[in-house]
């Protein structure tokens, strides 16, 4: 019953594309930069007494609903792509398929962080309007997702650019 709704072959893959390019091992840089930024960010952000208004989360639900729709088109666009190069074994078409199962990940979890942003948010709205304190825990959570987040589409990007410019 759970299995349909196990992400965590999703973290798995992506956390499998934080690796050193020379190496082939886990990069550290990759995981603090990803992880443990957003996690100063966050600490940061509670740090100074901030607590995220209601009118903000409005903001990330809309941005965070786009990003879905866009990142599981952009999904069906890296399938297709891989389906078409599954005939081909050249030295280059291996390298394509690697970048794209990457990537495949990648987009997966960009997008299993959007949904949670939005629904964070959904959350934040709720508690914030109840009872302000417990919404000094929630704006960190937001802070440490939408960082991440960030950060992961700014590597997608990246993936993309470096497969498309391919020879």
């Amino acid at each position: 019953m759970l299995n349909k709704i196990n992400i965590a072959g999703i973290i798995i893959g992506h956390l499998n594309t934080l690796v050193d390019a020379r190496s082939g091992k886990r990069s550290i840089k990759d995981i603090t930069l990803f992880y443990v930024s957003p996690v100063i960010a966050a600490c940061l952000y509670w740090w100074a007494g901030q607590v995220m208004k209601p009118e903000m989360t409005d903001t990330l639900v809309t941005a965070g609903a786009i990003f879905t729709g866009l990142l599981l088109s952009l999904l069906v666009l890296v399938y297709d792509q891989r389906s078409k190069l599954k005939e081909c074994h050249d030295d280059t078409s291996v390298s394509i398929k690697t970048g794209l199962q990457e990537l495949f990940y990648n987009i997966s979890y960009a997008t299993v962080i959007s949904v949670a942003l939005v629904f964070m948010s959904f959350m934040h709205k709720m508690v914030y309007v109840k009872s302000g304190g417990i919404g000094e825990l929630t704006g960190p959570i937001l802070i440490f997702l939408g960082v991440n987040f960030l950060l992961t589409i700014l590597m997608i990007l990246k993936r993309i650019n470096i497969i498309l410019t391919m020879d």
